[in-house]
């Protein structure tokens, strides 16, 4: 009897605890104590948040920084391989030019070869024509 007595003295203690734990109001020191923690927390939550959000507006900053400098160099580049092409294109032209010429030069020398080894055969033929006096 005595251990069931002492049983449920502990539960009336326990039931009693617990139901001034859900006995929650501001003006109880509990109360209190949950809501100064409770705004504590809260402004520790806003100060976090400021710093991830500070920390991701840096950070999202420095890749527009980065991707700038990534843009400006690409443009160097792009004007470098502009130039580039520019200077390639006018020594075409001047090969095309070169090229054009020496077509020219080696159609007037077929020319000429054509009419030398013409007029080399005329006058094989005309050797060939001549009467021949022995001595």
């Amino acid at each position: 009897m005595k251990g069931e007595l002492q049983s449920s003295k502990e539960q009336l203690e326990q039931a009693q605890s617990d139901l001034s734990a859900w006995k929650f109001t501001p003006d109880s020191v509990t109360g209190k104590k949950l809501m100064s923690k409770c705004r504590a927390l809260i402004q520790e939550n806003q100060q976090l948040g400021k710093q991830l959000s500070q920390g991701r507006i840096a950070q999202l900053e420095a890749e527009i920084a980065l991707q700038k400098k990534y843009s400006l160099e690409l443009k160097g580049l792009q004007n470098e391989m502009s130039e580039y092409v520019l200077q390639m294109d006018e020594e075409c032209e001047g090969m095309q030019g070169m090229v054009m010429h020496l077509k020219q030069k080696v159609k007037q020398l077929e020319a000429e070869l054509k009419i030398a080894k013409s007029s080399q055969k005329q006058k094989k033929i005309q050797q060939n024509d001549e009467p021949r006096f022995m001595t």
